[in-house]
């Protein structure tokens, strides 16, 4: 048993209204600010004290950093599951429609060319060729906990990186195996010693750039950052940077204090625990803390593990040098 993730549940009558007009949105893979403004509309019927707790999460240093809505409406007619790509040839997009009326309410959503060609909505599924990788692709081994982050030519792979992401299952797996868990940076500070936190807070680590980056970029070789630290910001709301792709430390004693800071992770007094089902939407804070998650078996029958995914930026405006010439897409 984990530390309790904060939920909120859609009554049955204000998810099946959301869903209702939900249904009439255009495809949001053709004509994104039209769905996403329709999908903020169709919000408009969430209760106000729900909404009110999703923008304290989002805009409140003090906040949770995770969040799980459930209880939202999907697509009736759910297509099989397809490996790492969208599905546009479809009758509906409610699920598309739920994951950007809660993206509105964090943030504005954001695609990077490295991460999925720039889509603005990503498609999370097992994919055969990726299954024992670090990332989204992967299956058979265990997700290290990780902020999601982006390459940047300077190092700085945390510095451009979403300030949130999305999580919205479509189709869980089959045996229930895959498991998401989230660790705060206030929890894992408070479980170390402070000598241990002192040497976190130094620019003794090196940051993999991201897996996609490696992959499609790097030939397979790792990139690595100049030295940063991994715990930064004031002692009462610290940010957490560490890459599922590899962290290192430039020191023995900095490396004993990172193998330390990873033990943690496993207590379950500081790490949460969610399966996530259909209709569940986990918020995630990409910088108060880390994500991983566990070992599943896919069986890639068109009926495995699907989850959509966006990511958010509170402003677009100090990426704008990083524009790629399409909206919300960035290098």
């Amino acid at each position: 048993m984990g530390v309790s993730i904060k939920t909120a549940i859609l009554d049955d009558s204000v998810s099946a209204q959301i869903g209702a007009r939900l249904r009439t949105i255009a495809s949001p893979y053709e004509r994104f600010e039209d769905s996403i403004v329709a999908a903020h509309r169709a919000f408009g019927d969430l209760p106000a004290s729900l909404e009110q707790e999703i923008t304290t999460f989002a805009r409140c240093p003090d906040s949770p950093g995770v969040m799980l809505v459930g209880g939202l409406p999907l697509d009736p007619d759910l297509p099989a599951t397809p490996e790492g790509r969208a599905v546009t040839n479809r009758s509906s997009f409610v699920g598309e429609g739920c994951l950007l009326g809660l993206s509105r309410m964090l943030g504005e959503p954001i695609g990077f060319l490295t991460e999925k060609s720039g889509d603005l909505i990503h498609n999370v599924t097992p994919v055969a060729a990726g299954a024992y990788t670090q990332s989204n692709q992967g299956s058979k081994v265990f997700l290290n906990y990780h902020n999601d982050t982006v390459y940047d030519d300077g190092g700085n792979y945390h510095r451009y990186n979403p300030d949130f992401l999305i999580l919205l299952c479509l189709r869980a797996d089959r045996d229930g195996q895959a498991l998401t868990y989230y660790v705060d940076a206030r929890d894992v500070s408070r479980a170390l010693a402070p000598q241990d936190v002192e040497l976190l807070r130094q620019p003794l680590y090196r940051m993999a750039a991201p897996s996609t980056y490696t992959r499609e970029q790097a030939g397979g070789h790792r990139v690595w950052s100049p030295p940063y630290p991994v715990l930064s910001g004031p002692e009462a709301s610290p940010e957490i940077s560490i890459a599922a792709n590899g962290i290192t430390a430039v020191t023995p004693e900095a490396q004993a204090a990172l193998d330390r800071l990873i033990t943690t992770f496993d207590d379950p007094a500081v790490h949460g625990v969610v399966a996530l089902r259909p209709g569940n939407a986990l918020l995630i804070d990409n910088r108060k803390g880390l994500h991983a998650r566990s070992v599943f078996e896919p069986t890639f029958d068109g009926r495995d593990r699907w989850l959509l995914r966006t990511y958010l930026r509170r402003s677009l405006w100090e990426m704008r040098h990083r524009t790629a010439g399409r909206a919300r897409v960035y290098a």
